[in-house]
């Protein structure tokens, strides 16, 4: 991994999981680039938390609950992702979001 990841320092206070063993803990299991992607890029303009101790990168359930919720919040706000841009169009005017 590399430092374009921004540590979350309250991590160190939650239930850290290492990210080889994090993907099992999501509700369908996920892949170790995808996980490294969310921390990275983020999914929806949301990033998976993880900090680095040592030389090993870790997140925590507390974050990966987070991000689920969040990712989730933020597809709500827009609508389902399978909608056409004239329907999320539509549902932005709608919500104000323009």
């Amino acid at each position: 991994m590399n430092d374009s990841i921004t540590p979350n320092a309250a991590l160190a206070s939650e239930t850290l999981v290492p990210i080889n063993k994090a993907g099992a803990r999501f509700p369908h299991p996920v892949g170790r680039t995808a996980l490294e992607r969310w921390m990275r890029h983020g999914v929806r303009n949301v990033q998976l938390e993880s900090i680095l101790i040592g030389n090993r990168r870790f997140t925590s359930e507390e974050a990966i609950t987070r991000f689920i919720e969040r990712t989730n919040e933020q597809r709500d706000a827009v609508g389902h992702v399978r909608k056409s841009p004239m329907e999320l169009a539509a549902k932005k005017m709608e919500l104000g979001l323009n």
